[in-house]
């Protein structure tokens, strides 16, 4: 069944990875929605310490996976949803942008960030093409951590590695 439909989850991927790898990231009229972005945390009055910040990025990226296409979404779309556009591959690209754009301005949170995209790779209900851009990015924010974090591709499945190795 994976190697039908192959291609076309490969084109998916490719575009999914372009639009949420351009800087800065642009947002959609979803971006503002609060089922996208998590909320700001309000400030207080108490003075954070680095536990808290790291708790709230946490959570952060927590929320930010609830987010993530789930493939329920593409089995209940209409063929005419379809024939428009695949669909979650917007709201993938609005997450993993987010996700981008927090660990681009934050390096203290890339460890969370590089967790972000382990569990979403490894996320059987998350939609594949973008499951292959989580085991890109993965990879990726894995050698910019310090130290660098040590990525088991052979958590992975072979064709998701495969998905994920035709990403620019």
């Amino acid at each position: 069944m994976m190697k039908k439909w192959a291609p076309l989850i490969a084109v998916l991927c490719i575009a999914l990875y372009l639009r949420c790898s351009t800087s800065p990231v642009v947002p959609s009229k979803n971006m503002s929605s609060p089922s996208i972005m998590p909320s700001a945390p309000q400030a207080s009055s108490v003075p954070s310490t680095p536990s808290d910040k790291e708790s709230s990025r946490k959570n952060r990226f927590e929320a930010l996976h609830t987010n993530l296409p789930r493939l329920d979404v593409v089995r209940n779309a209409s063929e005419e949803e379809i024939h428009h556009g695949a669909p979650g591959v917007n709201q993938g690209a609005d997450v993993l942008g987010e996700v981008a754009t927090q660990l681009r301005a934050d390096a203290k949170a890339i460890p969370e960030g590089v967790e972000f995209y382990r569990r979403c790779a490894r996320d059987e209900s998350v939609i594949t093409s973008v499951r292959a851009v989580c085991l890109k990015r993965l990879g990726e924010w894995a050698s910019r951590a310090a130290p660098p974090i040590r990525v088991k591709r052979s958590e992975f499945p072979a064709d998701l590695q495969e998905l994920a190795d035709q990403l620019p």
